[in-house]
C-alpha cells in the first residue's frame, strides 16, 4: 500500500509541471517560457527517476544475498529463500580478504569474505544444496587439512567480519581459522569473487 501511493505521489509531482506548461493558463513571454519548460521537464524527469527507485529499491533490498548465523549453522539467504548449513556439516569457518597492487605506500585490503568449508563437497550438487550454487567455488585451501571448496559471502562492508568471528567461537568455536589472504585477482576485486 505504501508502494502504491509514494508511486502516485510521484507521478502526481511529475505531471503537475507538465500539466501547468501546457494548459496555457499562464501567459508568459518566450524567455520565460523557455526557461520553465526546462525546469519543468528537469523536474519532471528527477521525479519519475524518485519513482522508479521507489519501485526497485524494495525489489533489490528483497533479492540481495545474504548471511546470518545462529546457535543452528549459517544461514544462506538469496531471494527470501535461506539454506541452512548445520555446525555439524561444517569443517571450517573464517574470514578472506584480498590484498590489492600497492597505491603509493598503502596495500589496501580488499573484498572482505566469510567463507564456510562444508564437510562434504558434493553438498550443491544434491537437492537440499542446490540453493548454495551461487555461493559455491573451489580454490588454493587457505590452511593444511582445510578442504578447497567454500562457499564465500563478499560483504558489503568490512564492519560485519568481527560479528560473524564472534558469532563463529561462541557456537562453533572448533570450526573458526582466522583471517587469511586470498589470491588477488583483478576481475575479484570489481565482481566480489
Amino acid at each position: 500500500m505504501k508502494l502504491a501511493v509514494a508511486v502516485v505521489l510521484c507521478g502526481l509531482f511529475a505531471w503537475a509541471p507538465i500539466y501547468a506548461l501546457v494548459s496555457g493558463e499562464y501567459d508568459l513571454s518566450d524567455g520565460e517560457r523557455a526557461t520553465n519548460v526546462v525546469v519543468a521537464v528537469a523536474f519532471s524527469a528527477f521525479t519519475v527517476l524518485g519513482a522508479a527507485l521507489v519501485v526497485a529499491l524494495p525489489y533489490r533490498a528483497r533479492t540481495r544475498p545474504a548471511v546470518a548465523m545462529d546457535r543452528f549453522g549459517v544461514w544462506w539467504v538469496i531471494e527470501q529463500r535461506a539454506t541452512l548449513v548445520p555446525w555439524h556439516q561444517i569443517h571450517a569457518v573464517g574470514i578472506g580478504y584480498m590484498l590489492g597492487p600497492r597505491i603509493a605506500v598503502v596495500r589496501p585490503r580488499k573484498n572482505f569474505a566469510l567463507e564456510v568449508f562444508p564437510r562434504d563437497p558434493g553438498l550443491p550438487g544434491r537437492p537440499e544444496g542446490a540453493p548454495l550454487r551461487f555461493w559455491w567455488l573451489t580454490e588454493e585451501a587457505p590452511r593444511a587439512g582445510v578442504p578447497p571448496t567454500r562457499l564465500r559471502y563478499v560483504m558489503p562492508v568490512a564492519m560485519p567480519r568481527r560479528g560473524f568471528e564472534r558469532l563463529t567461537k561462541h557456537y562453533a568455536p572448533h570450526t573458526w581459522i582466522g583471517v587469511y589472504r586470498r589470491a588477488w585477482k583483478p576481475i575479484g576485486s570489481v565482481m566480489g569473487r
